[in-house]
């Protein structure tokens, strides 16, 4: 008889390691809100509260945080990892994915050691848990000047290799466009319309998922959002679904400078609410976007255009500060009188694997949906 390994076994190796559960909710939402991501231009955050978990339960039933711990029993720094259902060649397969992987400055010696030795370690297991939980491989995505996230593990010599995938861009819209184009229009579609098309454009792309399992998850939240079809002279031809004020996170962005910080100046005059005084942004995320395959170039833009058109015409933008999307492209159009004011955030996706083994994850076109990540 094949033997797994245990989680529970693997952590006995570790004193300062644990695995966290609900009680231990605002201690980590304390901790949390004190730990960002930093790039070279500002500092990056999420709110969670009130349940730092639920986040997670929106696209999962199996996950894992763990807590290292300072000699005193504080957190020090925490790692989750969810495991998800996606597309690899060409078979719904469990793949796990790293996130919220935090190291404070002031974590004790020994929380910093058993960080470095503890992923080496689970990355080898999670293959060889017992079927309900096992990973075929893992991984996570980095915004590109996040430079201490890449760093924290990726340095040489800690057991594990970044086998970088492919890049994504975010797209961050303040306004929509004033004079879209009109060869495309975009209208509320059905939940049956919405799922088919994204089952058969995105079937076989690697890491694509089911959003019925999302959709449903967020109807137990009470989010508010609703299926768009883009349509070309009575065609579907794209599909997005605009997800606003997720309530299980929310956006904080501090030290802003510069051109963005001119920019957020403008949202009152364009009838908008100012940032919070925290930082905190109120987003309205392009979900779950998708192009028929033989829709490239402008025709792509045309088509978010509409998107545009449709949100300005249904007054969503009354509480909102940004429009967010993922875009594998790294073009896009910049005319600010048809896509309105938009700034591009570079990041990246690697596979996460043992430095004595190879990784196995294709290095191809993905599908990321990061508003759930």
């Amino acid at each position: 008889m094949e033997q797994y390994q245990n989680l529970d076994k693997i952590l006995e190796e570790f004193s300062h390691i644990t695995m966290a559960s609900e009680s231990d909710n605002e201690a980590i939402l304390n901790f949390y809100k004190n730990e960002s991501m930093q790039t070279k231009e500002e500092s990056i955050s999420f709110a969670r509260d009130p349940n730092f978990f639920d986040l997670y339960r929106v696209t999962t039933d199996t996950y894992w945080t763990f807590l290292f711990l300072n000699d005193d029993m504080t957190i020090g720094g925490m790692g989750s990892v969810l495991r998800h259902i996606r597309q690899f060649n060409g078979e719904p397969t469990p793949l796990a994915y790293f996130c919220d992987l935090r190291i404070s400055q002031s974590a004790g010696r020994k929380a910093r050691v058993q960080w470095r030795q503890f992923f080496p370690r689970l990355i080898s297991a999670l293959p060889k848990l017992e079927p309900k939980l096992a990973c075929k491989s893992a991984y996570t995505a980095i915004l590109a000047n996040n430079d201490a996230a890449i760093n924290s593990l990726t340095k040489s010599g800690r057991g594990i290799t970044y086998r970088h995938l492919g890049s994504y861009f975010v797209r961050s819209h303040l306004n929509t466009g004033l004079f879209p184009q009109k060869k495309f229009y975009t209208q509320e579609i059905s939940n049956n319309e919405f799922s088919s098309f994204y089952q058969e454009h995105n079937e076989k792309i690697f890491l694509s998922e089911d959003p019925k399992y999302t959709f449903d998850r967020l109807k137990e939240k009470d989010a508010s959002f609703i299926n768009l079809g883009i349509f070309s002279q009575g065609k579907l031809v794209a599909i997005a679904r605009p997800l606003a004020k997720n309530k299980t996170r929310r956006l904080k962005v501090q030290n802003l400078s510069g051109a963005k910080l001119h920019a957020t100046k403008l949202l009152r005059l364009l009838g908008r609410p100012s940032p919070g005084k925290d930082g905190e942004l109120a987003t309205l995320e392009l979900t779950y976007l998708t192009f028929r395959p033989d829709l490239e170039g402008e025709d792509k833009d045309r088509a978010i255009e509409s998107i545009w058109n449709w949100i300005r015409k249904s007054r969503l933008l009354k509480e909102i500060h940004v429009i967010n999307y993922i875009d594998n492209s790294r073009t896009t159009n910049s005319s600010i009188l048809t896509q309105g004011i938009c700034f591009t955030t570079n990041g990246h996706l690697f596979e996460i694997h043992p430095e004595e083994e190879s990784g196995i994850l294709p290095i191809k076109d993905f599908r990321f949906e990061g508003a759930f990540l």
